[in-house]
C-alpha cells in the first residue's frame, strides 16, 4: 500500500494537471441570453458550465479545475447548482393514486381477490436521500367464484430511500429516479351480503420509479408486494396458515406546493426554449402554466352487457352527454372531475327472469331503456409534454391518454317509467383525447373512451361494457399573469363594435330524447324552432331571454278511451289498451345569466376568431297542442270507425332550469354570426311518468331532462364607430405608455447588472 501511493503520487508530480483557463464568465451575448432570470448568482452560472464531458481527462471547467475522478472513491460526483433545502413544510407534497392488487388467501383451492384502490398521500423530503409519506384511501375487491363483493379502508405509512441520489447526487431535474419503498398498515374489510367486517395488519415493500415532469409534479410507477393478516379475504375461515400474501402496483401523481427546480436547472430548461419562443421569460414561461380548464361534450355510446356466468352479450346504442372540469398539474400530468349522463337501449328476450312480463303482440322481443349517470374522476397523463422544447398549451393538434374511476347510478325502463330497475354501480375507464386548435386557449377535441361497470342485481355480481365517442370543446383558464397584452386593445375596442348592446338570434334543431321501444316507439319526425335576444353589460356578463318550441312525437303502449260511430249512427265509448300516436307541440321559455366565457377564462382577445358563451337560469315548460291517433292499422272495433281518442287530464305549466353554450363564429364585420347551440332543460314535473308525447332522460323520479342541438344565426344591433381624432389619440396616449415602459427597462436593466458585470471584469 505504501509502494502503491508513492508510485502515485511520483506520477503526479511528474505529470502536473494545468488548471483549465478560465472563461470570460459574461460577455453581452451570454448576458441577454440569460436576461429572464434576473436572480442568478456567480454559483448558478458556474453550475451551467460545470460538466464532467468537456474531456478525454474529465477535467471540469471553471477557474479552478479538477479532476472529478480523483474523489470517486471517496464520495460520488455532486453536479453544483442542485440546493436541497431542508424544512419538511419547503419539501411538503401531496399525491394521488390508483392501483390494482390481488390476495392470494393460503387455503386451499382459495379463489384469489381482485381489488381495485384509490388513495391520498401526504409526504415530505427529510433530506436528499430519505422521504416519509402517509396514505389513505378505499378498495373495492370482487370474488368472481363465489360472486361476492367487498370494500375496505386503507391506512399506510411509508418510508423511500432515493437509491439514485445516493449513488449519482441530488439532481431535482433529472428525468427518473429509482427509490426503494417499506412500509406498514391496516386493511378495514366489509364483506358485502355476509354483514361481516373484519381488521388485518399489514406490511409490504416494494420500489418506486420517480418520473420528472415538471417544477411542481412527478409521476410515480410503485409495484409492491407485501404480507398480511388472513382477514384480508373471505377465506380467512379456511386460513390455517394465519397470513395472506398479495402484490400489486399503483400509479402515483405527485405535486409539490415549492418549486423544486434549482436556479441552474431553471436556466437550463429556460435555455432550451429560447430559440423557439424567443419572446417568453422564465416567470411567464408556458411550460410552466399550470391551468384549469372545462369542457363540454356529447356523442354516441354503444354498450353491451353480459352476465359474468352466462356471457350472453346484449347489444345497445344511444348517446352522452358530458360537462368536466379539470387542471393540468404539469404540462405531462393533470386530473379531471366529470359528471355525465348516458342512455342506451337494448333490444331482447328476458333471458334473465327479470319479472317483466313479455310483450304480449306476437313474437315481438322485449326492447329494454338503459340510463346511466354518476361522476367519475380521471387521471391524464400528455407524452408530448416531454418535449420541453417545443410543448405549449396552444399547439395546432395534440393529445392525451386517460383512466379513472366513476359512481352512478344504473337504470332500466321497460313500457312505463315506474317500471324500472335502479342500481348503484362504479366505473372503470380509459381512452384518448385527440384535439385541435380553433382559437387562443380553445380547443375542439374527440375522445373515443371504454368503461367497464360492475353492479349486483337480482342479488347476482353482472357487469356491462360501454364504447363512447364524444365530440367537444376545451376552454383553458388563463391567468391573468399569462393573458397576453394587446397595445391596440383600446383602439380596436373603440372602432369596432363596442361590447355593450343588443343581440338577437333564430335557430332551428333536434331533440336528443330517450325511446323505449325502437321497433315502434318512435313516431314521426322531431324538430325544435328557438328564438332568443340577449343584452351584455361589459365584456364579461349579460342577460338572455329565450323561447323554444318542441314539437315531438312518440307511439306509446297505453290504456285510452276510444268513441266509436255506428253503422247506424249510434255512438259508443270502449277502453282499449294498445299504441297510440301522441304528436305533441311544447314551449319552453327562460331568462337566463349569459357568460362570455373566452373573455372571463382567458382574457379580451380581438382577433380570436370563436365566441363561446354559456348561460344558465330559471324556466318554465307549457304543455301546448296535442293529437293523438291510434298507431295501429288494425281496425279499432268490426264494423266501427275511430272518431276521437281521450286521456285524463294533465297539468299545463311545469318549472325547472335552462342552461347551455353557444359557439359563434362571425362573417364579416357587420354583426351577422352563425352559431351551434346545445340547450337543456331539468324540468321538475311532479309525476313519476313521463309526459305523453315525450321519452325523457329521468335525474331522479319527478326531475327529468330535455335536451336539444340547434344550429342558427345571430346578429349584433349596432354601428360601428370611427372618430379619427379619437383614434389618433388613443394610438399617441399608447405611444407614449409604450416608450416610457422601454426606458423604465433599459434603467432597471443597467442598474441591476451593472455591479455584476463591473465583478467580472475586476476578476479577468
Amino acid at each position: 500500500m505504501v509502494a502503491l501511493t508513492a508510485l502515485l503520487l511520483g506520477l503526479q508530480s511528474n505529470n502536473p494537471l494545468k488548471a483549465v483557463p478560465a472563461v470570460n464568465p459574461l460577455d453581452p451575448a451570454s448576458l441577454k441570453a440569460i436576461d429572464p432570470l434576473d436572480t442568478l448568482d456567480e454559483e448558478d452560472i458556474q453550475a451551467m458550465r460545470d460538466t464532467i464531458k468537456m474531456s478525454r481527462k474529465n477535467l471540469a471547467r471553471g477557474t479552478n479545475a479538477v479532476n472529478a475522478l480523483d474523489y470517486s472513491v471517496r464520495d460520488f460526483y455532486k453536479p453544483k447548482g442542485y440546493q436541497f433545502y431542508k424544512g419538511i413544510l419547503q419539501n411538503l407534497y401531496y399525491g394521488v393514486s390508483a392501483g390494482y392488487e390481488q390476495v392470494l388467501p393460503q387455503a386451499e383451492n382459495a379463489p384469489k381477490l381482485n381489488v381495485v384502490q384509490v388513495m391520498g398521500q401526504v409526504g415530505t423530503r427529510l433530506d436528499k436521500l430519505n422521504s416519509l409519506r402517509i396514505s389513505l384511501g378505499a378498495g373495492w375487491g370482487y370474488n368472481y367464484q363465489r360472486g361476492l363483493r367487498m370494500a375496505r379502508l386503507s391506512g399506510r405509512l411509508d418510508y423511500m430511500h432515493d437509491i439514485t441520489t445516493h449513488f449519482e447526487g441530488y439532481n431535482s431535474s433529472r428525468w427518473l429516479d429509482v427509490q426503494s419503498l417499506v412500509g406498514i398498515g391496516a386493511n378495514y374489510t366489509f364483506f358485502s351480503g355476509t354483514g361481516r367486517k373484519k381488521f388485518a395488519p399489514v406490511a409490504h415493500t416494494g420500489v418506486q420509479l420517480k418520473i420528472f415532469t415538471g417544477p411542481h409534479a412527478y409521476l410515480n410507477v410503485e409495484p409492491y408486494i407485501g404480507i398480511g393478516g388472513p382477514q384480508m379475504d373471505y377465506e380467512y375461515l379456511r386460513n390455517w396458515r394465519g397470513f395472506d400474501l398479495f402484490y400489486g402496483a399503483n400509479l402515483t401523481y405527485e405535486f409539490s406546493l415549492n418549486d423544486n427546480l434549482s436556479k441552474a436547472a431553471r436556466v437550463k430548461f429556460m435555455l432550451s426554449r429560447l430559440e423557439k419562443f424567443p419572446e417568453e421569460t422564465y416567470e411567464t414561461n408556458e411550460l410552466w402554466r399550470r391551468p384549469w380548464f372545462v369542457e363540454f361534450s356529447g356523442g354516441l355510446n354503444w354498450s353491451e352487457k353480459t352476465t359474468l356466468k352466462e356471457y350472453t352479450p346484449k347489444s345497445a346504442t344511444g348517446h352522452t352527454t358530458t360537462i368536466s372540469i379539470g387542471k393540468w398539474w404539469s404540462p405531462v400530468l393533470g386530473f379531471r372531475f366529470s359528471g355525465f349522463t348516458q342512455i342506451a337501449k337494448r333490444q331482447q328476450i328476458d333471458y334473465e327472469g327479470q319479472g317483466w312480463d313479455a310483450y304480449p303482440y306476437g313474437d315481438m322481443t322485449e326492447t329494454f331503456n338503459t340510463h346511466y349517470m354518476g361522476i367519475r374522476a380521471e387521471a391524464l397523463f400528455n407524452p408530448l409534454g416531454f418535449f420541453y422544447k417545443s410543448f405549449s398549451w396552444n399547439q395546432p393538434f395534440g393529445g392525451y391518454v386517460f383512466f379513472g374511476m366513476g359512481y352512478g347510478t344504473l337504470s332500466k325502463y321497460k313500457r312505463t317509467f315506474v317500471e324500472k330497475y335502479r342500481v348503484g354501480t362504479e366505473s372503470y375507464s380509459f381512452g384518448a383525447h385527440i384535439y385541435g386548435y380553433i382559437n387562443p386557449d380553445l380547443q375542439v377535441f374527440i375522445e373515443p373512451r371504454y368503461s367497464h361497470n360492475v353492479y349486483t342485481q337480482d342479488e347476482r355480481l353482472r357487469d356491462m361494457n360501454h364504447v363512447a365517442v364524444n365530440l367537444g370543446l376545451t376552454v383553458m383558464i388563463r391567468s391573468p399573469h399569462y393573458r397576453p397584452v394587446e397595445e391596440m386593445d383600446e383602439v380596436q375596442h373603440y372602432t369596432y363594435k363596442v361590447n355593450k348592446g343588443v343581440r338577437v338570434g333564430i335557430a332551428a334543431g333536434i331533440p336528443m330524447l330517450s325511446r323505449r321501444y325502437s321497433d315502434w316507439g318512435a313516431g314521426d319526425f322531431e324538430w325544435t324552432a328557438q328564438g332568443w335576444f340577449d343584452y351584455t353589460f361589459n365584456t364579461y356578463l349579460g342577460i338572455r331571454g329565450s323561447v323554444n318550441l318542441m314539437n315531438t312525437s312518440r307511439n306509446e303502449l297505453m290504456p285510452y278511451y276510444a268513441h266509436y260511430l255506428r253503422s247506424d249512427g249510434m255512438m259508443w265509448s270502449e277502453g282499449h289498451n294498445g299504441l297510440v300516436k301522441v304528436n305533441r307541440n311544447t314551449l319552453f321559455g327562460a331568462l337566463d345569466i349569459e357568460a362570455n366565457l373566452m373573455n372571463l377564462c382567458a382574457g379580451r382577445m380581438n382577433k380570436r376568431k370563436f365566441e363561446l358563451h354559456a348561460y344558465v337560469g330559471p324556466a318554465v315548460m307549457w304543455l301546448g297542442s296535442q293529437k293523438n291517433t291510434v298507431a295501429s292499422s288494425e281496425p279499432v272495433a268490426p264494423g266501427g270507425k275511430n272518431v276521437a281518442i281521450e286521456f285524463g287530464e294533465e297539468k299545463n305549466w311545469y318549472f325547472g332550469v335552462n342552461g347551455g353554450f353557444k359557439l359563434a363564429y362571425p362573417i364579416g364585420k357587420k354583426g351577422i354570426s352563425v352559431f351551434f347551440n346545445p340547450e337543456v332543460y331539468f324540468i321538475a314535473q311532479n309525476e313519476m311518468y313521463d309526459i305523453r308525447g315525450f321519452n325523457t332522460i329521468s335525474i331522479t323520479d319527478r326531475l327529468h331532462l330535455y335536451e336539444s342541438l340547434n344550429i342558427g344565426v345571430q346578429y349584433k344591433i349596432g354601428k360601428l364607430r370611427r372618430d379619427p381624432k379619437v383614434v389618433k389619440a388613443i394610438h399617441e396616449r399608447h405611444d407614449a405608455r409604450y416608450k416610457s415602459r422601454q426606458l423604465r427597462a433599459v434603467e432597471k436593466y443597467n442598474a441591476k447588472y451593472a455591479k455584476r458585470i463591473a465583478k467580472q471584469h475586476k476578476k479577468k
